[in-house]
């Protein structure tokens, strides 16, 4: 009988995960902003050296602004386009990441991906900053594309197509 408590138990916690998780599925992607965002975009963070940032730092060059973790799937396979966004696009559009992970993680992630952009931490507890700037179910990705003065002109809570990320771009100018 002991043989199969603990595969019940824990099939139970992998069917509540799911469960869980299916609630968040599939991301909202309308890019009209929702009421609960915010009209101007201001926040400090630390970076991976712990030292505080103000976002309105960046202020003065529009910015995306894209909230991601380590061990979030589609955050994974959406870096390597914002990591080439960056290089391709840096002149004109600051990309800044927004860690929902430990530094330690997200320095071996940066030093892997090539990252070369800012990236800040919010660790865990960042689910109060997510829902201010419209993602009240705190999934990731979420991306905000502000405007050389912190307003929010776009966002999408799922991966970035390069499509998008053009588009978006493409409004800069």
């Amino acid at each position: 009988m002991r043989k199969f408590i603990l595969p019940l138990l824990v099939a139970i916690a992998a069917g509540a995960a799911g469960f869980s998780a299916s609630r968040l599925w599939p991301p909202q992607t309308d890019s009209a902003a929702p009421a609960s965002v915010s009209e101007n975009v201001d926040f400090s963070l630390p970076d991976l050296d712990g030292e505080l940032h103000a976002i309105s730092a960046w202020r003065g060059k529009p910015l995306l602004v894209n909230f991601w973790a380590t061990w979030c799937g589609p955050c994974r396979e959406e870096i390597p386009l914002l990591v080439d966004t960056d290089r391709s696009r840096g002149e004109y559009l600051q990309v800044l990441g927004v860690a929902i992970d430990n530094p330690d993680a997200v320095r071996e992630f940066a030093k892997e991906f090539s990252i070369r952009y800012p990236n800040l931490i919010a660790e865990m507890g960042a689910s109060a900053l997510l829902a201010s700037h419209g993602n009240p179910a705190g999934a990731l990705p979420f991306t905000l594309l502000l405007d050389a003065e912190g307003v929010v002109l776009e966002h999408k809570l799922g991966a970035l197509s390069s499509d998008e990320i053009n588009a978006w771009a493409d409004k800069l100018h």
